[in-house]
């Protein structure tokens, strides 16, 4: 079974509007996905792919000198999986023009991302654990022997490298410690049941925040935000 590419519409318009078309993926070809689109998809695959669209212009099919119409140029933004069927939605590349200005603002918050470098300078590995999973595991949770305290992996993220999940890589929506287990929730559910003794890694995230850069990572010399700014107020 090959590959079905299916795309929108196109449209072209004077001035700075964003363009945006819409591409489906459907069948398999191992030849040109290493594994299925979905699966492909679900791993990070398409993330900030850069997709062209032309129109050829040919007198046979052997013939292309007459040459190409760029149709469309953009990247891949949103991506909605539906059985065995990808649907990818497009922007034009001017899509890059919508950047906050100034860059850099005055915020409570740190405006560094974490493990960053330059900038944040936490060494991931440093904070990097393999953790093995015991029972009452499910689509939304990973249940792993940890000795770590409740919200500590908060905001960070958990991978699989042993057992059916292997590769799959999921954002921690919240962490709690339950007894010798800590229970990671994931905003996205995985595609199989963790088994006991699968192997995942795990690390822990960042809320931004002053006190989280000085317990949690001891790290307050790269911290970039201004805790003690007025907070935002409106008058009438």
């Amino acid at each position: 079974m090959s590959l079905i590419i299916k795309r929108g519409t196109t449209r072209t318009t004077i001035g700075v509007e964003v363009s945006e078309c819409e591409v489906t993926i459907t069948g398999d070809d191992p030849l040109q996905l290493p594994v299925p689109p979905a699966e492909f998809a679900r791993k990070g695959g398409f993330d900030g792919a850069i997709v062209e669209i032309r129109r050829d212009f040919a007198a046979s099919w052997e013939d292309s000198s007459c040459g190409s119409l760029n149709m469309f140029l953009g990247s891949v933004g949103e991506t909605a999986i539906t059985g065995t069927e990808v649907r990818i939605s497009l922007k034009s590349m001017i899509e890059l023009l919508n950047v906050q200005m100034p860059r850099n603002v005055y915020q409570a918050g740190c405006l560094h991302t974490l493990y960053s470098s330059p900038g944040c300078n936490v060494i991931a590995a440093d904070y990097t654990f393999s953790v093995a999973v015991t029972s009452g595991s499910t689509l939304f949770v990973v249940v792993a022997s940890t000795p770590e305290a409740t919200g500590y992996y908060d905001l960070g993220t958990i991978e699989c490298l042993e057992g059916l999940n292997i590769g799959e890589k999921r954002t921690i929506k919240n962490y709690v410690l339950d007894g010798s287990d800590g229970r990671f929730r994931v905003a996205i559910p995985w595609p199989y049941i963790p088994e006991v003794d699968d192997v995942y890694e795990v690390k822990p995230g960042c809320d931004k925040q002053h006190v989280t850069c000085n317990l949690k990572f001891d790290n307050l010399d790269n911290f970039r935000g201004y805790p003690v700014i007025p907070a935002p107020e409106s008058t009438m």
